[in-house]
């Protein structure tokens, strides 16, 4: 497996590609993984004779993915190499499987920086094409790859991701102070979670927070949670430009151990999203109790379906409507807390792990085209 996503301050994709591992690792015990790497890790596996790194310090991951690692898999003579980054070895020596999580570089390559519109689209498609079996984490993601990349529908399998068992209320005050006093937080917040890039859609959500503000509708303020990615130095000077500067907080960067309690701590969890190929944030604020809002559209709408309020990512007056109705209608904030926490319960790591299993089962062993 492509283990690179794991090094660092972990993404969407990093965090999928460890609870994975960790899933695979409880539901089963006969395999063995192989993780390649240019950057070193923490293991977070207690059985590391089934997992093991394989660590080559060098700059260019993709270039050393495409040159090194076949070889390397020649060595290990690996049954099945899995890409969960979108891309594979192409010349490796073994079948292939990879995930697919959204395909945003095809869709809204406005909103991505050149170089990775650049990788996407050279390797994306290449890569697709070369694996036996493709994991789409939606049926919007599927329907994506058939349509950009002419892939045939029987070579996708919907496997959808979950939300780690870290996420759950919490109800600790002390726990809520010492957080609160860490991230400089207010007492009464909006929250968004989430790399704060073009794609998420910041602007829209900052105007309709500004609207609420000048109504007199509200005293909370906002909480944008997440490193500033590619274009994220646009939404400080939207931040200006609106005048709010005194009502929005940029937190940086939050440790995973600190989401459960922003979550939990949150008066509603606002998702505004151009485009996502699943959406894992909106799972986890709803199973820690916080009523969500998000886009309508692309996978977020099958996601959340109706445990959470959906809005017309473009409709500045609709977002706010819906952020007022959640804040004021205490009946609907607690309808919203219900639907949410039931509606967790139809995501499993465990069972992802199972079905992953089973692709790679199918994806080694069966016949080849």
């Amino acid at each position: 497996m492509d283990a690179l996503p794991l090094s660092g301050e972990k993404s969407g994709v990093g965090y999928y590609t460890e609870q994975l591992l960790r899933a695979l690792e409880r539901v089963e015990g006969k395999n063995e993984y192989v993780l390649f790497s240019t950057r070193d890790f923490d293991s977070p596996f207690s059985d590391s004779s089934r997992f093991r790194k394989r660590i080559a310090p060098l700059l260019l991951g993709y270039a050393w993915m495409q040159v090194g690692q076949p070889v390397q898999i020649a060595k290990e003579r690996l049954d099945l190499y899995h890409g969960p980054n979108f891309v594979v070895p192409l010349a490796a020596p073994c079948p292939t499987v990879i995930t697919i999580h959204d395909l945003s570089s095809f869709i809204l390559r406005k909103t991505h920086k050149w170089t990775n519109n650049l990788i996407q689209r050279v390797l994306v498609p290449p890569s697709a094409r070369r694996s036996r079996l493709i994991i789409a984490v939606s049926d919007a993601t599927r329907s994506d790859v058939v349509r950009i990349l002419g892939i045939h529908e029987e070579k996708i399998r919907v496997i959808p991701e979950a939300v780690d068992g870290i996420f759950s209320p919490v109800a600790d005050n002390e726990s809520r102070r010492r957080v609160m006093r860490r991230l400089g937080l207010p007492e009464k917040f909006i929250l968004f979670v989430g790399t704060l890039e073009p794609r998420k859609n910041i602007p829209t959500l900052l105007e309709a927070f500004a609207y609420l503000i000048r109504r007199g509708d509200i005293k909370h303020q906002l909480v944008l949670a997440g490193v500033q990615g590619w274009g994220g130095r646009s939404i400080q000077k939207k931040v200006r430009f609106l005048g709010i500067e005194e009502r929005v907080k940029f937190t940086g960067y939050v440790a995973r151990e600190d989401l459960p309690m922003l979550y939990s701590m949150a008066d509603s969890f606002v998702y505004p999203s151009l485009y996502e190929g699943f959406g894992l944030p909106p799972l986890e604020a709803m199973a820690c109790g916080t009523p969500v809002i998000v886009s309508d559209g692309s996978a977020l709408s099958s996601v959340v379906a109706e445990a959470g309020i959906r809005v017309d990512p473009n409709d500045v007056h609709g977002l706010a409507q819906a952020m007022r109705n959640v804040l004021m209608d205490k009946r609907l904030r607690s309808d919203l807390i219900k639907r949410g926490m039931e509606r967790v319960k139809c995501f499993s790591w465990d069972a992802t792990a199972r079905e992953t299993l089973a692709l790679y089962e199918e994806a080694a062993f069966s016949r080849g085209d």
